[in-house]
């Protein structure tokens, strides 16, 4: 499981540091992407209404990404590492 400092929302995996860099908590759905200095990324999805927590991830096109995180296939934690 990631490690998270709510205040300042993070995800560290060994020894990559991945920093909040948008938010979306408009629905029940909430989305958080996260940045890494070598522009990995990860989209964690929470759905409220089930306590479903799922991310996806990748290392580039960040943006585009995030701009069509609805659509994206999410998965496990530690299935995105594989």
């Amino acid at each position: 499981m990631p490690n998270y400092a709510d205040a300042n929302r993070y995800i560290i995996k060994g020894d990559i540091f991945y920093a909040v860099s948008d938010v979306d908590e408009l629905n029940d759905t909430k989305y958080y992407g996260y940045l890494s200095a070598e522009s990995s990324w990860i989209i964690e999805k929470i759905i409220a209404t089930d306590g479903t927590v799922r991310y996806v991830s990748g290392h580039d096109n960040y943006a585009t990404n995030y701009t069509g995180r609805a659509g994206l296939t999410y998965d496990y934690y530690d299935q995105i590492w594989r």
